[in-house]
């Protein structure tokens, strides 16, 4: 729940303890594989987040179908981010049928609005048609506000480029419902959306719910999706390109560098913290060698080295 309610600070230490106190019991962690692999994508580690969530998933799989969905959803998720939608589409199809065998459509599990954004990459769409008609039909009569809320990110995606007045509708709905049961990670990815629908046609327009999902991601610490909203309010002349100028950080990590030793720690190479944070190469490189530097320290101990260094702070 805490993970859902944006209580990220400390949470992975909370759950170490849970699980160190009921060392006989499985489900704390299957869940502690969820929540470390949520909060690996969310700061773009992305190699971890696919090591906790398969762990999550063969756990799921011997003991409850909500988890195991829950899992598959990860798994699409980081597949789709490191660019490999054949993958994510194997995944989602796969726990889609788990999905309408069990019937679980009211609970909220994050897969239906994945597994379409799948098989749209896929260029599936009849596919992803047939994920939203099966879902509006088992949701119909239903008071189920969070898959609801998936169910209006999926028609969104759906729409988003044939009929982007229309997606941005849906994305504006799945952001109020989101809000209204206290799910800011949620909201804010909606909120992204949202904007990205709103710039097909009028990017002053995006300007609103980009600042609310920029506000939000920052606040968690999802340093992925920062980067990305970043990279879009850049794309759409809503703020300035980052410039290469120093800013008087002198022997201290600036921002950047500090995304990038956090990266670092989480194992990401170059090229993955390249597209990580939307940033060249070169510049990567540049980045990595200041963080070392800065920090005294080499990449195989800039974990330890970095957690020195914020508790200094």
């Amino acid at each position: 729940m805490e993970l859902l309610a944006g209580r990220w600070d400390g949470l992975e230490e909370r759950f170490a303890d849970t699980v160190a106190a009921y060392p006989a019991m499985t489900l704390p962690r299957i869940e502690q594989a969820l929540c470390l692999g949520w909060l690996s994508a969310a700061e773009g580690r992305r190699a971890q987040a696919l090591e906790h969530f398969t762990t999550a998933a063969e756990g799921g799989e011997r003991h409850n179908v909500g988890t195991a969905l829950r899992a598959a959803a990860g798994l699409t998720t980081v597949h789709l981010a490191q660019g490999a939608p054949s993958l994510a589409q194997a995944v989602a199809g796969k726990a889609m049928d788990l999905l309408k065998l069990s019937g679980t459509w009211p609970k909220s599990t994050g897969l239906v609005p994945v597994a379409v954004e799948a098989e749209l990459a896929c260029d599936a769409r009849e596919a992803a048609e047939q994920y939203v008609q099966d879902a509006t039909q088992a949701l119909v009569g239903r008071d189920t506000p969070a898959a609801t809320a998936e169910l209006h990110h999926a028609r969104g995606l759906l729409a988003m480029h044939a009929q982007p007045s229309s997606a941005a509708d849906h994305f504006a709905a799945a952001q109020q419902l989101w809000q209204d049961i206290g799910r800011p990670y949620e909201t804010a990815q909606a909120a992204e959306h949202r904007a990205r629908a709103l710039a097909e046609t009028d990017p002053a327009e995006a300007a609103p719910p980009l600042a609310q999902a920029t506000t939000t991601f920052t606040t968690l610490g999802a340093t992925a999706d920062l980067a990305r909203t970043d990279h879009l309010s850049q794309h759409l002349g809503l703020t300035k390109p980052e410039t290469t100028g120093r800013r008087g950080y002198g022997e201290r990590l600036s921002p950047r560098e500090r995304q990038v030793a956090e990266l670092l720690a989480g194992n990401a190479t170059n090229q993955q913290i390249a597209e990580v944070l939307f940033l060249s190469p070169r510049t990567v490189e540049q980045h990595v060698a200041n963080a070392l530097r800065k920090l005294g320290t080499t990449r195989k101990n800039i974990a330890a080295k970095l957690s020195e260094d914020e508790a200094a702070d």
